[in-house]
């Protein structure tokens, strides 16, 4: 599963995250580093935390992308390996309405933060500078895996 990241999160996590931890993580993403603070409000707003128990999958080879996953705690498998706290799940999948390409397991309790395929429509319907800061986020990580 293409993943982008790690991006290094805040430490320590609280538990729940509270709004401003849920946008400070979003701003850690290299899709939202140029972001403007309104449109991540946006999606921070909408982004909730899920649990995950061992052995059980995040997201599945097949499924449509319903939602982009940020880990937080835990660790997960993919066929690509070990994913971590900072890593993104089905960013570009969720925003390309494709299927995830692989199956992600949580290897570990797991706890991400998770953002609706409705909620990233939504925000960048009012924020389409927020598209914009998407792409080259997304275009500087693919970029820098090819180097």
């Amino acid at each position: 599963v293409p993943s982008i990241g790690p991006a290094r999160l805040p430490d320590p996590l609280p538990e729940p995250l509270g709004f401003v931890e849920r946008l400070v993580i979003l701003r850690q993403q290299p899709a939202f580093a140029a972001a403007r603070l309104d449109a991540l409000a946006g999606l921070a707003q909408a982004s909730r935390e899920v649990r995950i128990a061992p052995g059980t999958a995040l997201v599945a080879a097949g499924e449509p992308a319903q939602a982009a996953f940020v880990i937080l705690d835990g660790t997960a498998t993919s066929p690509r390996g070990e994913l971590r706290p900072g890593h993104a799940i089905g960013a570009l999948e969720t925003l390309a309405e494709l299927p995830y390409p692989a199956t992600v397991d949580a290897r570990t309790p797991l706890r991400a933060l998770e953002t609706g395929a409705p909620a990233i429509f939504d925000v960048l319907e009012d924020h389409p500078d927020l598209g914009v800061a998407m792409l080259a986020g997304f275009v500087g990580t693919l970029a820098g895996a090819r180097e």
